[in-house]
């Protein structure tokens, strides 16, 4: 059955936007791919799930980029983003590697100490609840090692999935992590030439749009 949009998002952060969406597509008469609704869930049956969508839409929230199952859907084609920015549901931040865990492969005793500088408490607030307190200092080395393990078993599950080996599934990643960044940067720049047209009193200068294409 062929869908226009296949809804990829992590549940626990993003199953009240997706069912939003979801709806919102049906008022406007088009058909949404979600897990939630599927008879069979797979790895091959979200694959053909992507395969039969014509735009694949992947909601960015704080773990998202850490689900198997999330990147082996990401991996298929083309993409459409979604980004979360309300610091109540899970927000994603490009530059907190506990949310874009594009840190390389194989850790040196230095990247494992520049991961740790990167993990400031606002950053934290990203990966746990808003009345939870932040990690203290002396607790970064322990939280890094945790990502980089966690980041390996992704890996691990993903090379399973696909039946690739990690260094292969890891450029796989690395391709989608830079389409995300490229992407995200390329928005950010809009936005900021609109706010610039904006104060110029420009008519036609418009917010950057939430969603863009990679």
């Amino acid at each position: 059955m062929r869908h226009h949009f296949f809804l990829s998002h992590f549940q626990k952060e993003a199953a009240d936007t997706v069912k939003a969406l979801f709806y919102d597509f049906r008022y406007h008469h088009c058909s949404a791919w979600i897990d939630m609704r599927a008879q069979v869930i797979t790895a091959e049956a979200m694959r053909a799930g992507v395969r039969d969508s014509d735009y694949f839409v992947l909601v960015l929230t704080a773990n998202v980029l850490n689900r198997p199952f999330c990147l082996l859907e990401a991996c298929t084609k083309p993409f459409v983003l979604l980004v979360e920015e309300d610091a109540r549901f899970a927000p994603f931040e490009l530059e907190n590697p506990a949310c874009f865990p594009d840190f390389p492969l194989d850790v040196t005793p230095q990247e494992l100490a520049q991961l740790q500088s990167r993990l400031a408490p606002k950053a934290q607030q990203a990966r746990r609840s808003l009345w939870q307190a932040a990690l203290k200092p002396e607790e970064y080395t322990k939280e890094a090692q945790q990502l980089v393990e966690q980041r390996s078993w992704v890996l691990g599950a993903l090379a399973s999935m696909l039946g690739e080996s990690e260094a292969s599934v890891w450029q796989r990643c690395k391709d989608l992590f830079a389409l995300i960044r490229s992407g995200l940067q390329q928005a950010q720049k809009e936005e900021e030439k609109a706010e610039e047209e904006r104060g110029k009193g420009s008519k036609w200068a418009a917010r950057a749009p939430a969603a863009l294409q990679c």
